[in-house]
């Protein structure tokens, strides 16, 4: 095993931080990272969950005379949309606030013209600020009817044109891993390959790990 230093700069950030790395013969996972328990308490470890992959559409619309609003949807994303579903609303006019509602109805019939159909919306209007004629923008969040592994964002490290991890087994034994994502949305990450149910991994301060074992 072979005892050695942060970079400067990564000293200076963590005084107390020390560790030790050591090499293995395993393809993947060329070396291993003991930590101190100061630089063990400074972290935060997260467990590889099986989700459902979640997306979201914006979707273009504009209030009604009737306080409805209609929104256009392509007919591959009609298909992911069902009335009664809950659906955030923004507009110009109110760029800080966000409405609520659910989509009332979707039609089945596309416009020939631009192959778009349409979805009317059922806004809360909290205050009757949405008025007809206004534009709004909705924005819907729906399963995809998959599940993937998933971990928070912040434990994913860009690096060279790959995305990173570091598996947490044991104060012991860290490792650096690649994986691919395939889709990032609302601080999660869902994984492709890489990481299974289960595995554990580091989601804040992990970079100074990276930097010394990848270095």
């Amino acid at each position: 095993m072979r005892t050695y230093a942060l970079p400067l700069a990564l000293a200076a950030a963590f005084p107390i931080w020390f560790g030790c790395r050591h090499t293995q013969v395993e393809a993947a996972e060329a070396a291993t990272f003991v930590l101190s328990d100061t630089m063990l308490a400074a972290l935060k470890i997260d467990t590889t969950v099986i989700r459902p992959v979640e997306n979201e559409l914006r979707l273009p619309g504009k209030v009604t005379p009737g306080m409805r609003i209609m929104a256009n949807v392509s007919e591959t994303g009609v298909s992911f949309l069902k009335e009664g579903y809950p659906v955030d609303i923004s507009t110009i006019s109110y760029p800080d606030k966000i409405f609520h509602g659910r989509i009332d109805k979707v039609y089945n019939m596309a416009d020939p013209g631009t192959g778009t159909m349409r979805v009317r919306i059922r806004p809360d209007n909290e205050g009757m600020l949405l008025k007809p004629g206004k534009s709004a923008s909705v924005l819907l969040r729906y399963n995809e009817g998959v599940e993937m592994p998933a971990i928070p964002s912040s434990a994913v490290i860009f690096d060279k044109g790959k995305n990173f991890v570091m598996v947490f087994r044991d104060k012991f034994n860290i490792h650096t891993r690649e994986i691919k994502v395939a889709r990032a949305l609302n601080g999660t990450s869902y994984v492709s390959r890489g990481l299974q149910p289960g595995e554990m991994i580091i989601s804040r301060n992990q970079l100074p790990i990276y930097d010394a074992l990848n270095n």
